[in-house]
């Protein structure tokens, strides 16, 4: 249906004149075998997408980028976030420090089992209702007891810090990257359009 659409944009370099584009990726999953549509604009303005979605109303799956702001305002549109653009902070902080009995390890390992139950309901091809139904049951109780202890560990940090930065941006996210939960026909992230957009930035 066309009332579930991810959306993404990747800088683009652009010959003539030489300055840096945007490409803007839709993907409507249930649409057909799934829809997929580009456009390209020199800017980054959040207006590209309201423009392009002023009489789209559902469920809207983006990162945390502000230029989406307005459009996860909208009373007819339900906004949804990525958990994956928040996992990456962590896991880029984690490479550095390699401390697996740090807060990014903490933080890396307690939604493993959010993927696991992700991966199992796309390999065994579950309804909607089912996935919500499962979704409610198994991963909330994580994500219930993720928050408190995401605030009690910014309190720990230092406010400058990478990881500070990591989990203000989950903490901001929050409501979003839960939305999911309530949805059976969302993902729990962007990586949908990610990889239709993947293949234009290796081509870069």
């Amino acid at each position: 249906s066309t009332n579930y659409v991810q959306v993404d944009e990747t800088p683009v370099k652009v010959q003539k004149p030489n300055k840096k584009g945007y490409l803007w990726t839709y993907f409507a999953p249930y649409v057909g075998k799934g829809l997929v549509m580009f456009e390209f604009n020199l800017t980054r303005s959040g207006s590209v997408a309201e423009q392009r979605l002023a009489n789209f109303k559902g469920l809207l799956q983006t990162d945390g980028y502000p230029g989406y702001t307005n459009l996860r305002k909208r009373y007819d549109i339900t906004g949804l976030g990525c958990l994956t653009h928040a996992r990456r902070k962590f896991s880029e902080i984690f490479k550095t420090t390699k401390n697996s009995a740090g807060i990014t390890a903490e933080f890396i390992n307690g939604v493993r089992p959010l993927y696991a139950l992700e991966e199992l309901m796309r390999e065994s091809k579950f309804s909607f209702h089912t996935r919500k139904r499962l979704r409610q049951k198994q991963a909330w109780p994580i994500l219930k007891v993720l928050l408190p202890w995401l605030k009690q560990q910014l309190k720990k940090v230092p406010p400058k810090s990478k990881l500070a930065e990591a989990i203000v941006y989950t903490l901001n996210q929050w409501r979003y990257m839960i939305a999911y939960l309530r949805h059976g026909m969302a993902e729990i992230d962007t990586n949908w359009v990610e990889n239709e957009i993947r293949p234009i930035a290796l081509g870069k």
